[in-house]
């Protein structure tokens, strides 16, 4: 196929047209994501949906796919992103659904990702993990729901670290699920996400069985691995750490505490 590429901002109409950027911050839009969209046929609309869905703007449209304005009212409250939470609720659940609708359509233009397990990060009060996961129970997925090719962004995301929506402190039960699906789509190579979280979305509609809960001890998330290596290779050199005011010493003992309450658990489930 013959491609030009565009600087464009909003990418979506040009990969239809099967133009590429390299632009800086435009995800998403390359040579590989121009194959996808030729391949499946996917419309600009389509790609537009798929793209927003894998923005902030998830916040809105899950809560629209499952009817629940108390969900939307709970993240509109905890989104880190200041310009959605401006919209009207009743504005929000109905482009909620308008995209949603548009997901779907372009999900189903997308092959089955035969890639092996997925993982999927989740943050729980004790209450509602026990009620959600146990061995032998069937847990239905009432919405899309996003998981990553890659471990480490599960943990982070069970982990509070890296989230669009202000992690709750009741919620100190932290899960990683190991998803054996047969129906995911990858999406990752069509995200306009800078996170590169290698991201493939289970429909909504999906059931999966519960076959094994495994606690497991607190891993070390790649940014505090990150936040680590600098500090010991800082002081191999012999550069002083850094002296903390006393908001930062307040906020990092927050964080410790927290840390220390957490508990975690590895969550097996496969696609039933």
């Amino acid at each position: 196929m013959n491609r030009t590429r565009t600087s464009g901002i909003d990418p979506a109409e040009d990969l239809a047209a099967g133009r590429t950027t390299t632009t800086s911050g435009v995800h998403g839009a390359d040579d590989r994501a121009a194959k996808i969209v030729a391949s499946y046929r996917l419309t600009a609309a389509e790609i537009a949906a798929i793209r927003i869905f894998t923005l902030p703007d998830y916040s809105y449209i899950n809560p629209a796919v499952a009817g629940s304005r108390d969900w939307l009212k709970k993240n509109m409250s905890q989104l880190a992103d200041l310009y959605i939470p401006k919209i009207d609720q009743p504005t929000l659940m109905q482009e909620g659904g308008e995209h949603a609708r548009k997901v779907r359509q372009a999900l189903l233009k997308l092959p089955r990702w035969e890639g092996g397990a997925a993982y999927r990060g989740e943050r729980h009060t004790l209450q509602t993990f026990q009620k959600t996961y146990k061995v032998g129970t069937i847990v239905p997925f009432d919405s899309f729901s996003s998981a990553s090719k890659e471990r480490w962004v599960a943990e982070n995301y069970a982990g509070g670290v890296g989230t669009d929506i202000k992690t709750d402190a009741t919620r100190n039960i932290c899960v990683v699920l190991v998803v054996y699906h047969k129906t995911a789509r990858d999406i990752s190579r069509l995200s306009a996400s800078p996170k590169k979280e290698e991201e493939v979305v289970i429909l909504p509609g999906t059931r999966f069985n519960v076959e094994r809960i495994i606690r497991m001890p607190r891993p070390e998330l790649r940014d505090e691995k990150a936040a680590r290596e600098r500090a010991e290779n800082a002081a191999a050199a012999g550069r002083p750490a850094p002296i903390l005011d006393d908001e930062q010493e307040k906020a990092a003992d927050e964080k410790e505490k927290h840390k220390a309450n957490e508990r975690w658990y590895t969550v097996l489930i496969r696609e039933s």
